[in-house]
């Protein structure tokens, strides 16, 4: 019935049964307490990371913070793969 709002959300690809399953989905009250928690965390680590940042900047020479800011990185990429792997397990329970 509608071609481009069925190719932006790929439901032609899925089909009816997966998409009424993501509706039914998305409403329940865990989905938003789990959807609460990722942001709350995800949004507690880039303020840490940030903060790391700030402080490292006034004490540190450039060649230091090229190396820190590298490592922070790369940490952050591991915490969040562990996040979302995680996250995916919970859902997964639900």
């Amino acid at each position: 019935m509608y071609p481009l709002r069925d190719a932006i959300t790929l439901s032609w690809l899925t089909g009816p049964i997966f998409d009424k399953e993501l509706r039914v989905a998305s409403r329940r009250r865990h989905t938003y307490w789990m959807r609460t928690a990722y942001i709350l965390i995800l949004g507690a680590l880039v303020a840490l990371l940030w903060l790391q940042m700030q402080l490292l900047a006034v004490t540190a020479p450039q060649s230091r913070r090229m190396v820190e800011t590298a490592e922070m990185a790369r940490l952050f990429s591991l915490i969040m793969v562990w996040l979302q792997f995680i996250t995916l397990h919970l859902i997964a329970l639900a």
